[in-house]
């Protein structure tokens, strides 16, 4: 397909649109371009030639991709100047050389707000990890920028614990004021947080709202200090409305954080706190369950919604 092939129609309403909920969707070897405004929709399989002579739209502020099999994360930038946030759809068959097919991220730092990773689970190869994380540690965030307030790398994930540790402690990225934090993999193993992955997220990002992280699979009480009394006087839960822990261990039983007293004081804005397996905390009364049920007692009687997924595991 060539620019000519477009029919003029199509073509006017795309130079001319101005909506901010205009998305961008790369899929293929080709760009599926999504024009929404109220109830219209314009969709276009755009080949290279076409993606070379779009011009620049700089109303644009959400860009969600999925490339193709052969092919790296473009260089938006010059297309899309004002993006803030961008959703990365990795396609279940791809074989990623991790360091360059995220490299075309960097450019789009000076003016990100939010960055998503989505990887398919259950990948028989391809799986994303160190190569990843150490790509972000390097990038340089722009002296204008503020950094991301919202980062998710979710799905088939096989990170060591020293490359997240580093990333944690070196990268520029993420904003101070970072809001939103979500890192996990199901099933994980070994465990993707240790105590140390935990209490590093906590005490460097102090106003997070939102977290989900795991697998925790060998995490203690004392990964949550800074959510509790501490003797460092960090207070890194007053913010903090929803949590997620995948797949905990039976020996974290929420010892001091998760404490009626304590999440009044240093939780006073916790909404939602959810759990996959865990027995410790199931309600169903079967022998080997609910050594610890009071937890849960205890943070519905503080208003706060509960979700235990897989609680027999």
């Amino acid at each position: 397909m060539s620019i000519d092939s477009l029919p003029v129609e199509v073509l006017s309403y795309l130079m001319e649109f101005t909506s901010s909920e205009f998305k961008l969707r790369l899929v293929s070897r080709y760009w599926l371009l999504v024009a929404e405004q109220r109830v219209k929709k314009v969709k276009l399989k755009l080949c290279d030639d076409l993606y070379d002579k779009m011009g620049t739209f700089p109303e644009v502020k959400t860009v969600i991709m999925t490339p193709g099999d052969e092919e790296a994360i473009p260089d938006l930038s010059d297309c899309f100047p004002n993006v803030s946030s961008l959703v990365v759809n990795v396609p279940p068959t791809k074989e990623i050389s991790e360091s360059a097919y995220f490299a075309k991220i960097e450019p789009l730092l000076s003016t990100l707000t939010a960055l998503a990773i989505h990887i398919p689970e259950g990948r028989s190869s391809g799986t994303v990890g160190d190569g990843v994380f150490k790509t972000m540690t390097a990038w340089h965030l722009p002296k204008s920028a503020g950094g991301l307030q919202e980062f998710s790398v979710q799905g088939q994930i096989q990170l060591s614990n020293a490359v997240y540790m580093k990333f944690l402690e070196n990268n520029t990225i993420l904003s101070p004021d970072l809001c939103l934090y979500n890192v996990y993999r199901v099933f994980a193993w070994p465990s993707m947080v240790t105590d140390g992955i935990v209490q590093t997220l906590f005490k460097k990002y102090q106003h997070l709202r939102q977290v989900t992280i795991g697998s925790c699979l060998e995490l203690s009480d004392d990964a949550f200090k800074y959510l509790r009394a501490n003797d460092e006087g960090v207070h890194a839960g007053q913010d903090l409305e929803s949590m997620y822990l995948c797949c905990v261990p039976h020996h974290m039983v929420g010892d001091k954080w998760l404490e009626p007293n304590s999440i009044k004081e240093h939780l006073p804005k916790l909404k939602m706190f959810r759990v996959a397996s865990g027995r410790q905390f199931c309600t169903c009364g079967d022998g080997g369950c609910g050594s610890h049920v009071k937890v849960v007692e205890g943070l519905k009687n503080l208003g706060i919604t509960w979700s235990h997924a897989s609680p027999h595991w």
